[in-house]
Parts: C-alpha cells; structure tokens; sequence
C-alpha cells in the first residue's frame, strides 16, 4: 500500500463562548496519497481542543482499517498538523488504561483518546509533526482556512447543551494533475 498524509486542524472560532467549560469547535482533517483526497469533518462542544484533533484522525482512519482484521499491507502514515505536542495524550491514555481503567473513564472525551490509542498501535503510527515543505504548509493553512469556516458554523449549529462531536461528515476528492 502506498504512502499516506493526513492533515488536521481542529478548534474553536475565536467567538465561540463558553457554555460551562466546553466551546463549540470543529475538526477538519484532509487525508490523501496524491492522487485523491478524503475530508473528514466534525463539529461539536468539546472541554479539550486537542480532543477535537484525536477525533478527526480516528476519523480519517477508520475506513482504512482492514476489513474482518484480515492480513493486508498496512499503508505508511504520517499526520500532519501545527501543534504535534497533542500526541502526549495518546500515551498517558495509555498509561491510564493499563494502571488504572477506572479512572481513566473519567477523561475529557476518553473514548477518541482510547480509539486513537487503539489505532495509533495498529498502524505503528509516528507521532505527528509539523508541516516541513512549502506544499505541506500551503495544504495545512488550507485546511486551517476550512477548519476556521466549519467552527463559525458550529455555533449556530450544535445545541449548546452538548457535549462531544454532534455531528460528522466527509467528502471525497479526485485529485487532477
């Protein structure tokens, strides 16, 4: 299987306001091998933006998930975003399910943090980094741009009394040239 690139953005418009501690927020994440693209979307009310993040990637994920687990080339995958330092929740995820479950129910949104965990050790993904060519950061300021777009929406859209990503969708891109 071939290469593959996901890029995210996730967070809130900088007019959302607070309904307790949670903010209406967005995630987009673009993932492609070069020759097509699949959007991921999401919008929500969510405690922990970074939270935001780790659903747009399992989002981008989960469809390339074998089928039925059954023995494929598993393709290279790098994740692509502007603060990577988000990725430490993977770990203490991790750290948390082992020593104590219990109390790791407890995290903000633990179910994403737990299925990226999950999917993080299938694909023996490399933690994300930072755009280094001038193509990656004019394809993550993009998505930035659409991110920022789909959070202005959020606040109209998601009920205030919610809690967690509301509501999600993708689109699928052939790429010319």
């Amino acid at each position: 299987m071939s290469e593959l690139k996901i890029f995210i953005s996730a967070g809130a418009d900088e007019s959302a306001k607070l309904t307790g501690d949670h903010r209406p927020c967005a995630y987009v994440a673009v993932r492609t091998d070069g020759k097509t693209e699949a959007r991921f979307y999401g919008e929500g009310h969510l405690l922990d933006m970074n939270a935001a993040l780790a659903e747009g990637i399992v989002a981008a994920l989960a469809d390339i998930f074998p089928i039925n687990l059954e023995s494929v080339e598993l393709p290279d995958i790098e994740i692509i975003c502007s603060g990577p330092g988000f990725w430490k929740r993977v770990v203490q995820t991790c750290q948390a399910e082992t020593s104590n479950p219990n109390r790791a129910k407890a995290l903000d949104q633990h179910d994403c943090w737990k299925a990226l965990a999950t999917l993080a050790a299938i694909f023996g993904l490399p933690a994300p980094r930072k755009p280094v060519s001038p193509l990656e950061r004019e394809t993550l300021n993009r998505v930035t741009e659409e991110r920022k777009a789909v959070a202005k929406e959020a606040i109209g859209r998601v009920p205030r009394d919610a809690a967690g990503i509301t509501n999600s969708w993708r689109k699928d891109v052939e790429l010319i040239g």
